[in-house]
């Protein structure tokens, strides 16, 4: 009730369009909009991006920034989506650009923000090249990076995260499955996850808190993955230089795949763990129990 009334306060201080900034009249601030909606769906994004969460009510909505690029911005609400994407303009598939080799074209996210309320256990969806904050809504997440960002969100109930540029998200606790795919230089980090499946090509890093339940690792090229401990089935696989380190936990069973010069350090217990690693890589195991399964040319060592 206190959120509703704060944000219904702020719609009618914003309900003139002002300009932020005395030194920048073509900034201009919008006035709060209200949608009935459980999904918000972020697309297309460059921008300063804040996402609020609140224990029920609609949506509500407030987009400022330098009037082009607030007049490029689209809201609207259907099938109980609340959608919010900008034109696409400055980007390689825009042919009017192909020859414009300068920045001033170019959309940066300090020229749009964007504030959000949503109602807690929204599914919220993003593509972005901008910061996004969002709050722990405990609803599922799917986060797509195409370009830079530094974003942070909350816990969520389930996390469809890909990252095909550069920058960092951090993620809260995910209850259930995280499913990663990084392929850029991008750090992804979460807080925990209840299983995991990542999939890394390229020179990015996953780390992660406790894994409650299996985790599928699969890595080509130089990328890192790392994780606080694991419950359950473990197959890491490398094609590459890149490196897999789980520090604790039971792994039940482990299989570890690497072809090339990439490294797996488990520090916890391995059940009936399966080795196959050819190349000049290497596998560290703390301790197992059951039958070792070990083919192929790489070092492998058991114990501290």
């Amino acid at each position: 009730m206190r959120m509703q009334s704060l944000l219904i306060g702020a719609a009618v201080a914003a309900a003139v369009v002002l300009p932020a900034r005395a030194d920048d009249a073509s900034w201009v601030t919008g006035s709060w909009q209200s949608y009935e909606a459980h999904k918000l769906k972020l697309d297309n994004i460059v921008g300063n991006v804040k996402v609020d969460v609140k224990d029920g009510g609609p949506m509500v909505i407030q987009v400022s920034g330098l009037k082009d690029r607030v007049q490029a911005v689209h809201v609207y609400a259907k099938n109980d989506t609340l959608s919010v994407d900008a034109d696409q303009v400055d980007t390689v598939w825009d042919w009017k650009n192909w020859f414009n080799f300068s920045t001033s074209y170019r959309r940066k996210p300090d020229q749009l923000a964007i504030r959000i309320a949503v109602p807690r256990g929204s599914a919220v969806s993003v593509d972005t090249s901008g910061n996004v904050t969002i709050g722990n809504t405990n609803g599922p997440l799917h986060f797509d990076v195409t370009g830079y960002t530094n974003s942070t969100v909350g816990d969520v109930s389930e996390a469809h995260l890909s990252m095909s540029g550069s920058g960092k998200l951090t993620v809260g606790n995910v209850a259930g499955t995280a499913d990663i795919d990084s392929a850029g230089s991008g750090d992804i980090k979460l807080g925990g996850a209840g299983k995991l499946k990542a999939d890394i090509a390229g020179s990015g890093s996953v780390t992660v808190g406790k894994i409650a339940g299996p985790a599928d690792i699969d890595i080509a090229g130089s990328g890192n993955f790392s994780a606080a401990s694991v419950n359950g089935r473990v197959s890491a696989s490398i094609a590459g230089s890149g490196s897999v380190t789980i520090a604790d936990g039971v792994a039940d069973p482990l299989h570890i795949d690497i072809m090339g010069s990439g490294n797996v350090s488990f520090g916890g217990m391995a059940v009936n763990p399966k080795i196959e690693a050819y190349g000049s890589g290497s596998v560290k195991i703390k301790a197992y129990r059951g039958t070792l399964d070990n083919e192929g040319m790489s070092k492998v060592s058991i114990g501290q």
